[in-house]
């Protein structure tokens, strides 16, 4: 969804002249650094801070059916009025039928919203005091369809149905003992008695002492089973030698009685319906509960057509206007009904709706609305750095009216802990200890740098020709430390340098101080204008060089 406002009409006109212009009245320092390519496109956008407020109505229709508990009469009596119409909605007079149904009886109610025959019917008005919606809302129900009746599954008797468990029976004689209260012993196998495992029967062993030749503790070899005594058997304990134990099944009493279902005459073999739970009467209702929900969204949005995934939008942030309350756009509360937005409010409350899963129509249902938006215009374009010699991304927030820039990675904003600097710094050190030869270079290279920057400046504006051929000049800045970048983004920035003097020239040698005059004889024609200014500060820099260059000559 693209809006098409004044806003997006205008910054579709900016063009690359008008940014450049913008950053010379804004942030000159900033456009001094910086070269633009003019051929460049610009990437366009309008963002939308958006604070938007809203109340919520879920409606849900459900319908419960349930035994007609004797506790249950009175609520119904209390909450239920009979001489209304019947083709209208009451209001339930009291609402303790249903938590007593839910939370006590343990009945679930039945959704069912999406019979839309009832909508209509629960089209009530909400109860509001003064402009404020009721956080709790009245229960509605439809008379005709709330109501008791004879339970029609038992015809009102409550225990018509036979038990599935004995078929009606509730007594019959034992399947096991066949009403005898015993069964066989399974142990001595209805005998009463059990083989001795010892002498198998016999009653009598070999004699282990003499192993069956004869002595003194036996006869002629065989002695008696010390186990069964020599009848070679004994008495089976399970049933004590009767041969039968009592019926596991009936315990002994010879018949089975159904726990399920009743024993006297009127319900005998039956259980209580399943449908009436024994109370002969059923009650069905058909109620609607309403919910009131505050919705809150915060969020900034985009809806254009561009790929956007580069830009980071927490950048807008600190530029929004969090504090502005939202004003009603759309009220629907029963037949109050306005509408006050144009057409950007309309599509940023679709979008939230989109986002929050609601709608004006339908259910859910918004019934009031309130937002606050704010387009936050954006124009984002390339950017090479002068001394740095590097390209970086250029944001530039609200374009139209007070511009702020951003430049992604700056290269003027250094880490608190860097290795490598940290490296260069002791490097440097060391060099400026022993005057290595690097370090004299990069020492010709900083100063040659200070005194192009400040003949660049000398006319209050530093033309693209001039950042350009600044740019091949200084190649990189690698070499040099923090400290020492920061000393020329420092310079780049001054509006007004301190007056040159011959220390500002020191160049080490001739060759490196010859280079140094060509270079800014060149720069100083790079872009065929010559101001009063500029050429006030080329004829002291060339003067003060010429004086260093005679000092060298003579030594």
């Amino acid at each position: 969804m693209e809006f098409n406002d004044p806003i997006s009409t205008q910054l579709s006109e900016i063009s690359i002249t008008d940014i450049k212009n913008l950053m010379q009245k804004h942030l000159s320092t900033l456009y001094d650094k910086v070269i633009i390519d003019s051929k460049q496109r610009i990437l366009k956008m309008v963002f939308y801070y958006v604070r938007y407020k809203s109340v919520v109505v879920n409606r849900k229709i459900y319908k419960i059916s349930f035994p007609l508990y004797n506790d249950l009469k009175q609520f119904l009596a209390d909450g239920i009025s009979e001489d209304e119409p019947q083709h209208t909605v009451k209001q339930l007079e009291n609402d303790k039928i249903i938590n007593a149904l839910i939370h006590i009886a343990g009945i679930e109610p039945v959704d069912i919203s999406t019979d839309t025959t009832l909508h209509e019917k629960f089209n009530f008005p909400l109860v509001k005091t003064g402009e404020e919606i009721h956080k709790r809302q009245p229960i509605f129900y439809i008379p005709e369809l709330t109501f008791t009746e004879v339970c029609q599954h038992c015809n009102g008797k409550k225990y018509a149905v036979l038990c599935p468990e004995c078929k009606g029976k509730h007594r019959w004689a034992c399947h096991d003992c066949k009403g005898a209260h015993d069964t066989p012993c399974g142990i001595c196998n209805a005998s009463g008695s059990i083989t001795c495992v010892t002498c198998m029967g016999k009653g009598d062993l070999i004699c282990n002492k003499c192993n069956g030749a004869g002595c003194s503790e036996c006869r002629e070899g065989i002695c008696i089973c010390n186990d069964c005594h020599g009848e070679g058997f004994y008495v089976c304990e399970a049933c004590e030698g009767k041969g039968k134990i009592q019926c596991n099944t009936c315990k002994g009493v010879g018949e089975l009685i159904c726990n399920q279902c009743y024993s006297d005459t009127e319900r005998y073999g039956k259980i209580d319906c399943q449908n009436c739970h024994g109370m002969g009467h059923t009650g069905q209702m058909v109620y609607s509960e309403t919910k009131i929900e505050k919705k809150f969204l915060q969020k900034i949005f985009y809806r254009g057509n561009q790929n956007i995934e580069f830009f980071d939008m927490n950048i807008l942030d600190p530029y929004c206007k969090k504090q502005e309350p939202p004003l009603t756009v759309f009220s629907a509360i029963n037949e109050d009904c306005f509408i006050v937005e144009d057409n950007t409010s309309h599509d940023l409350c679709k979008l939230v709706q989109t986002e929050l899963s609601i709608s004006r129509l339908g259910n859910p249902k918004v019934v009031l609305e309130e937002l606050f938006y704010q387009p936050v215009p954006v124009t984002t374009i390339f950017v090479k750095h002068v001394l740095h010699n590097t390209v970086h991304l250029l944001t530039i927030i609200d374009p139209l009216n007070t511009p702020n820039f951003l430049l992604k990675d700056n290269p003027e904003e250094f880490k608190v802990l860097d290795i490598q600097n940290a490296l260069k710094v002791s490097v440097s050190f060391f060099g400026k200890l022993f005057k290595t030869k690097a370090f004299v270079t990069k020492e010709d290279k900083l100063k040659k740098i200070r005194l192009m920057i400040a003949l660049a400046k000398s006319d209050g504006v530093v033309a693209e020709k001039e950042k350009e051929y600044l740019t091949e000049i200084i190649g990189s800045l690698k070499e040099f430390t923090n400290r020492e970048k920061k000393l020329l983004f420092d310079y780049m920035s001054e509006s007004k340098h301190h007056e040159l003097t011959e220390k500002d020239v020191d160049f080490s040698n001739l060759e490196a101080l010859e280079l140094a005059m060509q270079q800014i004889h060149k720069l100083a024609g790079v872009d065929a204008e010559m101001p009063e200014a500029e050429k006030l500060v080329l004829d002291k820099i060339l003067s003060l060089m010429e004086k260093r260059k005679s000092k060298i000559q003579k030594h």
